[in-house]
């Protein structure tokens, strides 16, 4: 299966999609940053903001 991730800040890190990426990594899924400019096929997509204010 591949699941793409997706975030809007790349100055902090994301916990969440870290350990969705490492959950679905140990279970042997293709897991890789989701880019909308590339139309590459995904089956999973998860995104997650983070709120700094």
């Amino acid at each position: 299966m591949n699941i793409g991730i997706l975030t809007d800040s790349y100055k902090f890190p994301n916990l969440a999609l870290m350990k969705i990426s490492a959950y679905y990594k140990q279970a042997g899924h293709n897991v890789d940053w989701f880019v909308p400019a590339l139309n590459t096929m995904y089956d999973k997509v998860f995104y997650s903001k983070i709120f700094s204010f």
